[in-house]
């Protein structure tokens, strides 16, 4: 099929996971650059490599394949995702948590995998509360890069309300609502934090405002 073909990323992939489970990462190395060479301006590829060293235990050369590709695409913010996640297997944890911070920074990149971030850490931090600091720079840092979404606004605002910082969290969900009034499970926390902090001004209004968008609901009557 190669010869018929050429080089694909999809046959070599396969190849790659072949020789990976016969435990012949060396024809696994020799498949990708093969790769490399059909495609030297696709840096992505060069992660390929450096997931069969760090598989295979060569830790040193997978750090210099990572660092190769930042060097030839500093826009592409999978390799700081491969970067967090080597840094963490070693133990590495402020280079992982570094690396991360570069990742969502960047607001080319699709917002999807930082959601995904998010929500690791909304578990771990629940479960190491020492991790809550990390958590809440990568909710601004998401929200910087994008600034205009509600998913990440809301994100903050959870982590907030959790950490019960009640009056930063309901200015996230003033702005989720203000961006995206659809989401009907902010309206509900903003509509809790309000009986908290004992604002029945704003319960009444946000209230009226919950029942003529979700006139079916007995929640906000």
């Amino acid at each position: 099929l190669e010869k018929q073909y050429g080089v694909s990323e999809e046959f070599t992939v396969q190849k790659k996971s072949l020789y990976l489970q016969l435990k012949k990462p060396e024809k696994a190395v020799a498949e990708v650059q093969k790769l490399i060479d059909a495609y030297p301006d696709e840096a992505s590829y060069l992660g390929f490599l450096a997931e069969i060293y760090s598989a295979s235990g060569d830790k040193e050369k997978a750090l210099k394949t990572y660092e190769e590709m930042v060097k030839r695409d500093t826009a592409n913010t999978t390799v700081y995702y491969a970067l967090a996640q080597f840094y963490q297997e070693n133990k590495e944890n402020e280079k992982s948590y570094d690396a991360l911070k570069k990742a969502v920074s960047n607001p080319d990149a699709d917002i999807d995998p930082k959601f995904e971030v998010l929500a690791s850490y909304f578990e771990l931090s629940r479960q190491y509360p020492e991790l809550t600091p990390q958590a809440l720079e990568l909710c601004q840092l998401t929200i910087q890069a994008h600034p205009e979404s509600a998913r990440a606004r809301a994100a903050y605002g959870d982590f907030l309300y959790r950490e019960n910082k009640l009056a930063e969290a309901r200015e996230q969900y003033v702005a989720v609502l203000r961006l995206d009034p659809s989401i009907f499970g902010v309206w509900n926390q903003l509509l809790m934090i309000a009986s908290e902090l004992n604002e029945f001004q704003m319960m009444y209004e946000k209230s009226a405002e919950a029942m003529e968008l979700f006139p079916s609901s007995a929640v906000f009557y």
